[in-house]
Formats: structure tokens, C-alpha cells, sequence
């Protein structure tokens, strides 16, 4: 910023509210004026307050922006703030001069000579002017990934490789490297077993598509595990980011798996967390895209007519409103992160179709009969659209259940899946040699 306009403008400031804190010392008291549309209190600059700290200079689209000046003043001393060239997406506090907010991608511009003062309602102090420039989530990813998997089979696989079993030699890269496209875990920028996994399986195939899973809105997320996962970690202490019932109760869901709480999608904590665990692991490793793993409204998360967690127990009616306000709230945040990263390949799996991301997973052979309806065109989708099928993990790679489901799905341009055990990927004899 130019630090001559910077200080004209402040200085004009400062003298308007010097003479008017004069004409008011006048008649004992202090007044308020209104600057660029915001009620300041006026008064003489004064040695005794002051203003301090450093407002970060930039912020991507759809993360959280957040700052929070110190101010000194005398004991006892009971302090507003005032703020001129407020952006607009953001809030301001008066009570304790934060400026907090999540920009949209149409925000992205330069939002010059910000001051924040502080008042005694006598005297004065102000921040020295700053500038927040808001910029579109820059995709770290080339927009290559469509003409790699141009011609290729449709199958996939999802490789849930730990960095422990990777040290017991339990990886198959050269099995994993034969397909086209593959859902694997997330890793850290800095060397260690998976990303040495990752650069092994790309080594014997340039052309691979490699995206990261990530499970955006289950409170269930694994110690160690990646930056993704990192990022979001803090939701955990925060109560209002999960999914409650009328009353205030947290609402859990009950599996095989165990008992997990789930985190809101219409909650601003939640979507911030999550479009910056997307970042960093897009930045952490050269992924090509996501795949968001329950992206969806779980049945055990919905509630009744009543407010009560919908549970199928008889009498219960179902709250269809309820439903539809969360499935719009997931929309909403895949909107947001189609938004921010248009050229990587998101995917996600549920019952819901969500036409900004690029596609859609069904699992298990009981709900191949969807696939159908995931295949077929929908009205502002993502294009190209990838309809994704996996099987139930099977017997092993002859299993003849491979070939039948396979054949249906590939019939309808969707692609398929091959069972993948938690120790290695299964290379089935209906793929080819």
C-alpha cells in the first residue's frame, strides 16, 4: 500500500476528529459523528490509549478470516471500537474491535484503507490503516486428470494402506499401479512411508490418477493420519459444530464401527474447516482431486416430528423438513468447494446427488440397482461426470461376482470398483492380464 496515501488519509482523519472533539470540549461533553457510515465516538488522540497488532494481509475464498487488535488504556477504562472501510463479507465487533468473516469467491478484490479505533469516548487511538486482499483458492493441481483416464478401462480401485502396514511390507504398488484411477489416503508434504508409497506407484504409472479420501463431516478422524484430517481436529472442541436434536443433545450414529457423532454442514466452523483440510491436502501431496467419504445425511442423524433423533422405532414420523435443510446445507458446501478448486476431480459417496462435484460413488452389490439413476444425466452437472461402483470386499480376485457386476455397471458408462482388503488390492482375473 502507498504509504503517503496511507498517512494523508489518516492524517485528514485525525484532524477531522481533533476539530471535532474541540467544538465538543466546547460544550463539555463528547459527541459522535458518522464516518463512511459508521457511528464514531470523537474525542483528542491520546498517549494513554493505544491500538496494536498485525491483520493478516490475505485470505483465500470460503476460509475464515479473523482479527483482533490489543488495545491499552488506563484501568478501569471502558473502551468501543470503530472501524471505517469495513469489507463486506465480514463482521465487526465494537465491543472488542474483532473483524472476522468468510469471503465467497465473487469477494475476491483488494479491500484498502481499513482503520480500526479504539475510544474512550474522550480520547482516542487508531490502529494504523491495513489492506486484506481476498483471492480465489488457487488449484495447485494441472487440469490433466480428464485426458489420463481418456480411453482408459473404467475400473478403480480404493487402497486403504496404512503407514503401518506399509512398514510390514504389506503394499502392492505394482498391483495398485495397473489402475487408471485410485482412492488412496491422504499424506504429508514431508518424506515418510506414504508418500513413498505414492511416488513408488506413480514411478511405474505417469499417467495414474491418484485422489486423496477424506471423511469431511464424521467424528471419527484418526490420530496422525494427515494434514486433512489435522485441519479439522479443532472441531472436536467445539459443540456447536455437530449435528443435535431439539433439545440440545448431540445426535449419534451406531455401526459396526462403533458409535460417532456427526459435524453440521450448515455450521460456518464446519464448512471453513473443511475447505481448509481440502487445501492442505491438495497442497500437501500432487493429488488429483478428493473423494469425501459419508458426504451425506446419515438416517441416524435425521430427526422426527418431534425434535427427537429419528430412529425408525414405531410411531415415529420422520421430519422431511429436517432432511431437506441438510441435504441443502451439503449442497451449499459442495458448491463451495467446487468453487475453490474447479479443475481437481471431487467425488463423493451417499444417497443424495450433488451436481457441483464431479462424481458420485455407490458401494456394495445390495445397492448396484442405484447405479442406474447415478449414471444418468442430471441438470447442472459437473461435466465430465464420473458415476463410481464398488463391490462388497469378495472372495478374491476369481470371485465370478467381479465379471456379472462389472459388466452391468460398465454397461451404463459407470465405472467399476474391485475389492480392496486393508492389506493389499486385489488384481481380479476379470480386469485382464
Amino acid at each position: 500500500m502507498n504509504s503517503e496515501r496511507h498517512w494523508g488519509l489518516l492524517g485528514r482523519v485525525l484532524g477531522l476528529l481533533t476539530i471535532t472533539a474541540a467544538l465538543a470540549s466546547c460544550r463539555g461533553s463528547a459527541e459522535s459523528s458518522v464516518w463512511a457510515g459508521k457511528a464514531v465516538t470523537t474525542g483528542v488522540a491520546s498517549a494513554s490509549l493505544s491500538v496494536s497488532g498485525s491483520p493478516a494481509a490475505t485470505v483465500l475464498a470460503y476460509t475464515n478470516y479473523s482479527f483482533q487488535p490489543t488495545a491499552a488504556a488506563p484501568t478501569g477504562t471502558s473502551l468501543t471500537f470503530s472501524i471505517h472501510n469495513k469489507p463486506s463479507w465480514a463482521w465487526f465487533g465494537s465491543l472488542t474491535g474483532q473483524l472476522s468473516g468468510t469471503p465467497s469467491a465473487s469477494d475476491a478484490r483488494d479491500y484498502p484503507d481499513i482503520i480500526i479505533t479504539a475510544s474512550d469516548g474522550r480520547a482516542f487511538a487508531a490502529l494504523p490503516g491495513f489492506s486484506i486482499k481476498v483471492t480465489s483458492s488457487p488449484n495447485p493441481l494441472p487440469a490433466t486428470w480428464q485426458g489420463r483416464l481418456s480411453g482408459k478401462p473404467h475400473i478403480f480401485a480404493v487402497d486403504y494402506i496404512q503407514p503401518g502396514q506399509l512398514a510390514t511390507g504389506q503394499g502392492a504398488e505394482s498391483v495398485v499401479a495397473r489402475y487408471p484411477l485410485v482412492i488412496t489416503g491422504e499424506t504429508y508434504a514431508t518424506p515418510n512411508p506414504m508418500t513413498t508409497y505414492l511416488n513408488n506407484v506413480r514411478s511405474l504409472n505417469s499417467n495414474i490418477v491418484l485422489i486423496s479420501y477424506l471423511s469431511p463431516l464424521q467424528d471419527s478422524m484418526p490420530e496422525s493420519t494427515g494434514p486433512g484430517y489435522d485441519a479439522m481436529r479443532y472441531l472436536e472442541t467445539i459443540e456447536s459444530a455437530y449435528l443435535h436434536d431439539a433439545s440440545g443433545n448431540r445426535l449419534y450414529c451406531t455401526d459396526a464401527f462403533g458409535k460417532r457423532a456427526y459435524f453440521d454442514p450448515a455450521s460456518n466452523d464446519v464448512r471453513s474447516a473443511v475447505l481448509t483440510a481440502i487445501q492442505a491436502v491438495l497442497t500437501a501431496y500432487p493429488f488429483d482431486g478428493i473423494f469425501l467419504d459419508n458426504y451425506d445425511v446419515q438416517n441416524a442423524m435425521l430427526l422426527d416430528s418431534q425434535g427427537n433423533q429419528y430412529l425408525g422405532t414405531p410411531g415415529q414420523v420422520w421430519d422431511r423438513a429436517d432432511y431437506a435443510s441438510k441435504l441443502a446445507a451439503m449442497t451449499s458446501l459442495a458448491t463451495m468447494i467446487r468453487d475453490a478448486w474447479p479443475d481437481a476431480l471431487i467425488v463423493a459417496n451417499g444417497n443424495n446427488a450433488f451436481p457441483s462435484l464431479n462424481g458420485e460413488m455407490v458401494e456394495n452389490h445390495a445397492q448396484i440397482s442405484r447405479v442406474p439413476a447415478q449414471a444418468a444425466a442430471i441438470a447442472g452437472r459437473a461435466l465430465p461426470f464420473m458415476p463410481l461402483f464398488m463391490d462388497d470386499p469378495v472372495s478374491g480376485p476369481v470371485d465370478p461376482l467381479i465379471a456379472t457386476d462389472m459388466a452391468q455397471v460398465q454397461a451404463l458408462g459407470a465405472w467399476y470398483g474391485a475389492s480392496v482388503t486393508y492389506q493389499f488390492a486385489i488384481w481380479p482375473a476379470a480386469f485382464g492380464p
